[in-house]
């Protein structure tokens, strides 16, 4: 059994804060941090090694389990497995409170939330993903060590009847990305590919 994560935060509605366009158009520019740089920030902060399935169930090493809520989304995952070390766990949930944060305060549907596609990578998934043609799975995956998310950019969970498109929410995504990047939180890829977010905490 994983061990229980601390209660998550609220976001800070301001109805007074003024709407904010990011200030980047041209992601796979700014979003472009190398895999070795990501790499050694997964070696520092997660766990001395890929861990089992088994392993990641009992909460090994103190993985915390990620799964859907009110800030954000997880896919069914085939190719990975949901969990998190604390320092990834906690910044997962703090993206997803600036988001909805982003949201309220621009008068949008909280109810929308972004997804999660990829987390914990045993040895196994790695090797699954290999044959399957997937030329960012590497064997020295930073996802093998619960430092490291992938959140797509051109899907988004919404409500039966929501306010914000695709482009909006993408902005908003982007955005708050970008801004706990500039905070020194996390180190992103922009993914063409695979059409997503590749995120590794610091």
């Amino acid at each position: 059994i994983a061990i229980p994560h601390k209660e998550i935060k609220k976001p800070n509605r301001d109805p007074n804060r003024k709407d904010r366009r990011d200030p980047y158009r041209n992601y796979p520019r700014i979003f472009n941090d190398l895999n070795d740089t990501q790499l050694m920030a997964a070696q520092a902060n997660g766990t001395p090694r890929a861990l089992s399935i088994e392993e990641l169930e009992v909460g090994a090493f103190g993985l915390q389990y990620v799964k859907t809520n009110e800030l954000y989304k997880v896919d069914p995952l085939t190719h990975s497995a949901p969990y998190l070390v604390p320092k990834a766990k906690d910044f997962l949930d703090d993206l997803g409170t600036a988001f909805q944060d982003s949201l309220f305060n621009r008068g949008y549907d909280c109810r929308h939330r972004f997804i999660v596609t990829s987390v914990y990578r045993t040895k196994d998934h790695i090797k699954r993903l290999r044959r399957s043609g997937n030329v960012n799975a590497s064997e020295n995956s930073c996802h093998q060590y619960g430092t490291t998310i992938d959140i797509t950019y051109v899907r988004f969970d919404k409500p039966e009847e929501y306010r914000a498109n695709d482009p909006k929410l993408l902005q908003l995504l982007m955005q708050t990305v970008y801004d706990m990047r500039e905070s020194g939180r996390c180190y992103v890829k922009y993914e063409r590919k695979q059409s997503c977010l590749h995120i590794t905490v610091r």
